[in-house]
C-alpha cells in the first residue's frame, strides 16, 4: 500500500513539473489552404511575441523531428515575452 502511495505522488510530481513544458507546444490539425493545397497537421510553439523561442529558430532544435532552425534569432527580442529587454552595451 506504501508504494502504490508513493507511485502515485511521484507520477503526481511528474506531471506538475511537465505540464508547464507540454503547455509550450500547439498541435494545429491539418487543413485546406484556399487554392486546395492540403497542410498535414503538426506542432508549434505557442503564439507569443517573440521569434527566439520557436522552434525555426537558431540554435533551437525542434523535438518532434530533430531539425535544427535556421532563422537568424532577433538580439533585441527577449527569450521570453514577460522578461526585460537584454542589456545593449552603448559606445560613448
Amino acid at each position: 500500500m506504501k508504494s502504490l502511495f508513493n507511485l502515485i505522488c511521484s507520477v503526481a510530481f511528474l506531471a506538475c513539473i511537465a505540464a508547464p513544458v507540454m503547455a509550450a507546444d500547439t498541435y494545429v490539425h491539418g487543413y485546406t489552404r484556399s487554392n486546395g493545397t492540403y497542410v498535414a497537421p503538426y506542432h508549434r510553439t505557442s503564439p507569443d511575441s517573440t521569434i527566439n523561442n520557436n522552434y525555426s529558430t537558431y540554435p533551437n532544435v525542434n523535438p518532434y523531428t530533430g531539425k535544427q532552425g535556421t532563422v537568424a534569432p532577433n538580439p533585441y527580442q527577449p527569450t521570453q515575452p514577460s522578461q526585460p529587454y537584454p542589456y545593449l552595451p552603448t559606445t560613448p
